[in-house]
């Protein structure tokens, strides 16, 4: 692969985050954008507990399980949060937020191949779900698994085509991929769209 071809990743990239609006900063009003804030300013222990309390109320809150494992990775808790994890996933094999979770985990962990298990059953279990979707092809694109990777992202942007981020990993999965085209197709219409809210 020569130069210019493998730089196009980083320069699309950077020149479709630049095009991507900042979200207006607004006081929270709902209790996931209180806990997200709580996370963003360093505020662990808050978090930790909101995003506790949204999973009583919506267990199936992919947003607050999200929020629920980088909580736990800052603050060093990620052994017990991955035991949790792993016993929901097994004790509820039909439950796709729990494989989702376990993804989640697995993926901060480092661990790919547990990751790429977890949310490949999501997926099953969840096809309508666009963030599922997305973490099975990030896991997907880091194990150089392209043409798998290339699917679930794009089954990710056909599910939320107004997810800025979705389009960026999909356009660098198709350049990794030597679909400069495609690539570069995904990436116009990032400036459209509006930032994501993670």
């Amino acid at each position: 692969m020569s130069g210019p071809i493998r730089a196009l990743p980083v320069f699309a990239l950077l020149c479709s985050c630049a095009a991507i609006r900042p979200a207006p900063v607004e006081t929270p009003t709902t209790p996931l954008a209180k806990a997200q804030a709580d996370l963003a300013a360093g505020r662990h222990d808050e978090a930790a507990e909101e995003f506790e309390q949204i999973l009583e109320r919506e267990p199936g809150s992919l947003a607050a399980l999200r929020g629920r494992v980088e909580t736990a990775r800052r603050r060093g808790d990620l052994a017990r949060v991955a035991t949790e994890a792993a016993s929901a996933a097994q004790s509820r094999p039909a439950d796709g937020p729990a494989f989702y979770f376990l993804g989640l985990v697995r993926s901060a962990q480092r661990d790919a191949a547990g990751a790429e298990a977890a949310f490949a059953r999501a997926v099953e279990l969840m096809p309508a779900e666009a963030d599922v979707a997305y973490r099975l092809g990030l896991v997907l694109l880091e194990r150089q698994k392209l043409p798998e990777a290339r699917s679930n992202l794009a089954r990710s942007v056909d599910l939320a085509p107004s997810a800025a981020r979705y389009r960026v990993v999909l356009a660098s999965c198709l350049a990794r991929s030597g679909d400069r085209d495609a690539a570069i197709r995904a990436l116009r219409e990032v400036p459209r769209l509006q930032p994501s809210p993670e």
